[in-house]
């Protein structure tokens, strides 16, 4: 009885084995993935498709300019230390000191405070208003005079830190008697104000 039974089973299983099941998955063979050209293609075929027509490109509405920060600033070098002020916040420097600025860095990085601190034998600061450093009022020129016989690199600050001061706060004032050339016609004038 066992054996028919068993018979009987095998009979059953025999028509299963000899077909194939067409529902099972068939196997995935790994491929690379797409480059970012072929995507691009990709994506161009899919908008032609779509679209009818192939696009332009649309052109940004802010252009962003990358600012170089070596190129706004003055670079102070000094026994393997460097620090960097904005350009403009120098307001003097001796002949014999120009080597100490240069154009690309050299060495470590210090924060200003501490550059400052380390280099206080050839740097000075000046403390400067707002309206001085905007060009609005007038750099003292007798501290300008007195910063050339420090034989120390003068520079401008605003609450200690360094700021960018305009060439015309560092000019002398102008002497109000003073006669200008009038650019119309070549006549000298008188600047001041009232009936001429």
């Amino acid at each position: 009885m066992k054996t028919i039974t068993t018979l009987a089973i095998v009979a059953l299983a025999l028509p299963c084995l000899g077909e194939e099941d067409k529902s099972a998955p068939k196997p995935v063979a790994a491929t690379r993935p797409p480059s970012h050209k072929e995507l691009a293609k990709t994506r161009k075929e899919q908008e032609i498709e779509r679209y009818g027509e192939e696009r332009k490109p649309i052109k940004p509405l802010v252009n962003i300019r990358k600012r170089d920060l070596f190129a706004i600033s003055t670079l102070f070098s000094y026994r393997g230390y460097w620090g960097m002020v904005p350009k403009n916040a120098v307001i003097y420097v001796p002949p014999h000191l120009k080597d100490k600025i240069v154009q690309k860095p050299k060495g470590k990085l210090l924060h200003w405070p501490l550059f400052l601190q380390k280099n206080g034998g050839w740097i000075h600061t000046h403390e400067v208003s707002m309206a001085q450093a905007k060009g609005k009022e007038k750099v003292d020129q007798k501290a300008i005079e007195a910063y050339k016989g420090l034989n120390k690199i003068v520079v401008a600050t605003y609450h200690r830190q360094p700021i960018t001061v305009k060439a015309e706060a560092l000019l002398p004032p102008e002497d109000p008697n003073k006669a200008t050339v009038d650019p119309k016609n070549g006549n000298k004038k008188p600047n001041k104000l009232g009936p001429q």
